[in-house]
């Protein structure tokens, strides 16, 4: 089954990542499956959809435990996994003290697909305006089936902060 955008997967190595979309190479026409890391800087990853959905090599990865390279995972499994933030390596200090907070507590783009409706949503936005990404902006209007076409962070942030401003004048449910 080929992967659609907004699903979730784990890496095998226990890494969570969400599809952006699958791609076509413009050379080649090879399928190639473009995706999000949900854990540090939120990179951004292309690979050929042969390679994404291909089995564990066991001969280099002995110990691994799933038998997929990247397996689904649903809603429900999201909620239960708490995964460590990571933050980059130019911004973290070593502290050995540091506690680290669960995936779920510190991820705005989860915490904005979560929201029951417009305004919470727009609440997320506001309370993340300095932290949230431009690929986060970018994830979090594909939720609401609007493309963005600013050119930096602030204007897709601006964008998408009337884009909600809108729904929750005009719209009683999100869609």
């Amino acid at each position: 089954m080929t992967p659609r955008a907004g699903e979730f997967y784990r890496h095998f190595k226990n890494k969570l990542y969400q599809i952006i979309t699958v791609a076509e190479h413009s050379e080649t026409g090879e399928k190639l499956v473009i995706y999000q890391a949900l854990y540090g800087n939120f990179k951004v990853f292309a690979r050929p959809l042969s390679m994404f959905m291909s089995e564990v090599d066991r001969d280099k990865y002995p110990q691994a435990e799933q038998t997929w390279r990247f397996e689904k995972v649903g809603q429900e499994e999201l909620v239960e996994q708490e995964t460590p933030v990571e933050t980059p390596a130019e911004k973290q200090e070593p502290d050995q003290d540091q506690t680290s907070l669960s995936f779920e507590e510190t991820n705005p783009l989860l915490e904005f697909l979560d929201a029951p409706d417009h305004q919470s949503r727009l609440d997320v936005l506001i309370r993340y305006k300095d932290t949230v990404s431009e690929v986060m902006l970018d994830s979090m209007s594909l939720s609401m089936d609007c493309v963005l076409n600013g050119q930096s962070r602030e204007e897709k942030y601006n964008e998408l902060e009337k884009i909600l401003k809108t729904k929750v004048h005009y719209e009683k449910k999100p869609r």
